[in-house]
């Protein structure tokens, strides 16, 4: 298992309890890289967890970012099968044992997920339809919430987030949120890698989906089997302006990879000016702005 941790410290602690407690005596690792966290987390992980075999600790320095430190993890682990899982989110149950099991039994399935709940046990809407280009201008422009809330009564943004999906039983899905998912090393080794760092924070997940797919397999989510997930724990702590920043530049970097070049070049006129808006809120609160990708 990949846990990558920034300042989640009693997060991390839960997740890494849960853990544990849901494999037994299974074998596994679990690898922890914590990226300079400045709240005492890599400190608890040697202190509470290390003495358990299956628990080893990476202690970057410095921030690498989310696609980095999983990488990182991915080229210390040893397993056959990988499970990605942010340091917010508490196993509970038959999740991980079930989705190890059915990655196991379905040889055209790449990704593995399953239902991500709140701490109020509601479904979260993290898997999502791929950012077509009438989901960028409804979701990532003000022109364009306004027309799918006005004019299309949010019907855009409903099929993005596969609100009027029943979520029972498998569902095939476009792209799985990469808070918890599990993927073969053969599948990683086929795609060419785990995560590209040309995404170090948003749109990684998206960009493994896609590759899944090209590599003629499928994203399943597995809606009977749940995991809470605390959700943005180290995305919250973000700079005002960052957040946005850094997600329309994953979002430029996945259409210049995945999409034709004119289809890349409309995004970057589509989202400038919520670009533009991004840069001087950051820019006020002191945020270097990104170079665009």
């Amino acid at each position: 298992m990949l846990v990558v941790s920034w300042n989640t410290r009693d997060l991390l602690r839960e997740c890494l309890r849960s853990t544990l407690a849901s494999l037994g005596t299974l074998p596994a690792e679990i690898i922890v890289v914590d990226n300079a966290s400045a709240d005492g987390s890599a400190d608890m992980v040697r202190q509470e967890f290390c003495a358990d075999p299956r628990v080893r600790l990476i202690a970057n320095p410095r921030n690498e970012g989310f696609a980095h430190g999983n990488n990182q993890a991915y080229a210390e682990a040893r397993g056959g099968i990988l499970a990605v899982v942010n340091p917010d989110i508490v196993l509970t149950g038959p999740a991980l044992g079930g989705m190890l099991d059915y990655l196991r039994a379905h040889r055209g399935a790449g990704i593995v997920s399953c239902n991500l709940v709140g701490k109020d046990g509601v479904s979260q809407s993290l898997h999502r339809r791929f950012p077509t280009l009438p989901i960028v201008f409804c979701h990532y422009t003000r022109a364009g919430r306004r027309v799918d809330r006005w004019l299309l009564g949010g019907l855009v943004g409903r099929r993005y987030h596969l609100r009027s999906l029943k979520r029972t039983g498998v569902a095939v899905v476009d792209q799985a949120a990469a808070a918890c998912l599990l993927i073969a090393r053969s599948t990683v080794e086929r795609i060419g890698g785990l995560f590209d760092e040309g995404f170090p924070i948003f749109f990684n997940d998206v960009d493994l989906s896609r590759r899944v797919w090209k590599a003629g397999l499928e994203v399943h989510v597995l809606y009977d089997l749940s995991v809470v997930h605390h959700g943005g724990a180290s995305i919250r702590q973000m700079p005002p302006g960052r957040k946005s920043l850094e997600q329309m530049a994953g979002l430029q970097h996945y259409y210049d990879l995945h999409e034709p070049g004119w289809k890349g070049r409309l995004v970057r006129f589509l989202v400038s000016a919520s670009r533009r808006r991004a840069a001087r809120a950051a820019e006020a609160g002191g945020v270097r702005t990104p170079a665009p990708r």
